[in-house]
């Protein structure tokens, strides 16, 4: 079936190309964008979705994201999302730029959260980091400061490790490099997925003698987005808040996980 609307749109110089598109997505019963909103709002009772509840929902997705490969489908999809809420609501789960590993969604989601760590237990780490850049298909966040008296740049990222597989960090890196190497000054850390985009709200601390308990939470925020995103087509769906916790590149980094430990506050006496 794929091959089959894959040709169909294929199709050049009849002009029919958007309202092919918009049968293949709107059609009421079976369009891939009402398949798609209905899965990702209430998930059919069916075999597929015994593997994952989400797991019809993503094939469409998938589906979706096959046919933007065509030449002049992206652009027609794009002018539909801009005077169709349920197409712009579908785009927002692909990736529109080739080899780029983001979705619309998580590259929004990753570019315009606020991360706020709060009560670590070196203060001097604690306040509001902005976003930076990209580590890892992750959000890379800075915060400006000062340690003991001088200035630092105190950042937030996800790091490979050397002995493989990855962990966030919270550290001071020296004002011309990059983070994830041993010239950082590591102060916290939080086990880490491939697929992570955001932080995580809790942290353990570094088996140094510079990181203190206790280990801090790291909250995060949405300052682009209304109070409850009231103006976001199917916001239910999304169930985005600037005032909500959206949380959970070097690849030669030298650090290692042997160099953590788990959280000594934890109570292990039983």
């Amino acid at each position: 079936i794929m091959d089959f609307l894959k040709l169909l749109l294929s199709i050049e110089g009849d002009g029919l190309m958007t309202e092919r598109l918009q049968e293949v997505l709107l059609n009421p019963s079976h369009g891939f964008a009402s398949v798609i909103i209905s899965e990702k709002s209430r998930p059919s009772l069916c075999r597929a979705n015994d593997i994952s509840k989400s797991f019809l929902g993503d094939r469409y997705v998938n589906f979706t994201q096959d046919l933007i490969v065509i030449p002049g489908i992206l652009d027609v999809l794009n002018k539909l999302a801009e005077v169709d809420p349920k197409v712009k609501f579908v785009r927002g789960f692909l990736r529109l730029k080739p080899g780029y590993a983001l979705t619309e969604n998580e590259d929004s989601a990753v570019r315009n959260t606020v991360c706020v760590v709060e009560g670590a237990g070196v203060a001097d780490v604690n306040g509001q980091y902005n976003f930076h850049d990209l580590k890892h298909d992750a959000g890379f966040y800075l915060r400006k400061g000062e340690y003991l008296g001088k200035p630092a740049k105190f950042t937030l990222y996800k790091c490979s490790l050397s002995n493989g597989g990855f962990q966030w960090f919270i550290s001071i890196t020296p004002e011309d490099k990059e983070p994830g190497t041993k010239l950082d000054t590591d102060f916290y850390y939080a086990p880490a997925k491939p697929a992570d985009k955001l932080p995580p709200v809790t942290w353990m601390r570094i088996s140094n003698n510079i990181s203190r308990d206790p280990a801090p939470k790291v909250l995060q925020f949405r300052p682009d987005l209304p109070p409850n995103n009231p103006t976001m087509p199917f916001a239910a769906v999304v169930s985005e808040s600037n005032t909500a916790i959206v949380g959970g590149d070097s690849s030669d980094s030298e650090k290692e996980s042997s160099m953590m430990v788990v959280d000594d506050t934890v109570d292990d006496s039983f």
